[in-house]
């Protein structure tokens, strides 16, 4: 539910950390939502990587079942059928690893860490959308998680303050991110924006 603003605008009853929601009143009913953290040069493993996209979909498949399958954003070769991914270490791992970034002659770039990008329903314009870049210890390329809420009436409920604000907060402890936002597409205005130390 989005907060009773009458009274006290974009003030919510929450735990004393929470975010703030700017202008409530004013995002009510819309649909159209992204989520963004953001975290400068930051070294972290492969194993370190893998471990916080496990813990990430975790978080998603508990809170929607909209959430519980994911596919590859590639459309899959001729003849083949589009089928979910099993979401274990090993190919969570292996997805990563496939993002690492390479120059011209085929050698990786370390420095520009890990990317993984998926989608929750075969259809793209009804998916749930998630980009995750994690382990890039250059100015280059900023370290991030991008979930972009699928804007299909079967997942509207999602989009919800209390539950986009769930969570928003568990990413959040998950990636320590330096700044994270919550955007509204329909009137690219932020819900929510916060700078961590």
């Amino acid at each position: 539910m989005w907060p009773d603003v009458g009274g006290a605008p974009g003030v919510l009853v929450q735990l004393p950390d929470f975010p703030v929601c700017r202008n409530c009143d004013k995002f009510k009913g819309m649909t159209d939502f992204f989520l963004r953290l953001n975290w400068g040069p930051r070294a972290e493993t492969i194993e370190d990587c893998t471990r916080k996209v496990v813990q990430t979909l975790e978080l998603l498949a508990s809170v929607d079942a909209g959430f519980d399958l994911w596919y590859l954003t590639t459309r899959p070769g001729k003849g083949k059928s589009v089928q979910p991914l099993v979401m274990d270490d090993k190919t969570i791992g292996w997805l990563l690893l496939r993002g690492q970034n390479v120059n011209d002659s085929g050698e990786i770039w370390p420095e520009l860490g890990f990317s993984l990008y998926l989608k929750s329903s075969p259809d793209y314009s009804l998916s749930h959308i998630l980009t995750i870049h994690c382990g890039s210890f250059s100015s280059l390329v900023k370290n991030s998680v991008v979930l972009s809420f699928s804007k299909d009436e079967r997942h509207q409920h999602v989009t919800d303050y209390g539950m986009m604000l769930g969570i928003y907060s568990g990413l959040v402890t998950i990636w320590s991110p330096q700044e994270g936002m919550v955007v509204n597409r329909e009137v690219e205005e932020p819900v929510l924006s916060e700078v961590y130390n």
